[in-house]
């Protein structure tokens, strides 16, 4: 479980390390290095005292190449297992978080969008090994009204 300690209007990063068991069992659908691990799924409570909630949607999805250093465009996948390279494809590398929100004349706050942006890359995995994940969130005031 990944566990991002945070307070409303402060921008956060950090990184936190994934143990791979196999890469057969460890990238798959569904796993923490699926996207949708940390996209879908949940939703958000628009404001502290109603119970409008909203859902996190897909900002840009890019994919990192470790040998070249580029990051390029690319659709976004489930991981899937290489089982002849041992490598895990479409593996979450960095996802970040953009909260927008609007703040009323009487003081309240109401979270607009939620979205996130997502770099993705392959990884060569040997049993019990471990690759960090990037994660950050952001907040933007896009309205006083």
């Amino acid at each position: 479980m990944v566990v991002l300690t945070l307070e409303f209007g402060i921008n956060e990063a950090s990184e936190c390390s994934f143990y791979f068991n196999t890469g057969a069992t460890s990238c798959v659908q569904g796993s923490q290095v699926d996207v949708n691990y940390y996209t879908k799924g949940f939703n958000v409570y628009k404001t502290p005292t109603t119970s409008n909630t909203i859902a996190i949607t897909a900002g840009t999805n890019k994919c990192y190449d470790k040998a070249s250093g580029v990051t390029l465009d690319c659709r976004l996948a489930s991981p899937t297992w290489d089982n002849a390279n041992s490598v895990c494809n479409n593996a979450v590398y960095k996802i970040s978080w953009t909260i927008s929100y609007s703040v009323s004349t009487a003081g309240d706050v109401t979270i607009d969008s939620i979205v996130a942006d997502t770099i993705l890359s392959n990884v060569k995995v040997s049993a019990y090994s471990a690759r960090n994940l990037g994660f950050s969130i952001s907040f933007v005031q896009v309205s006083i009204c």
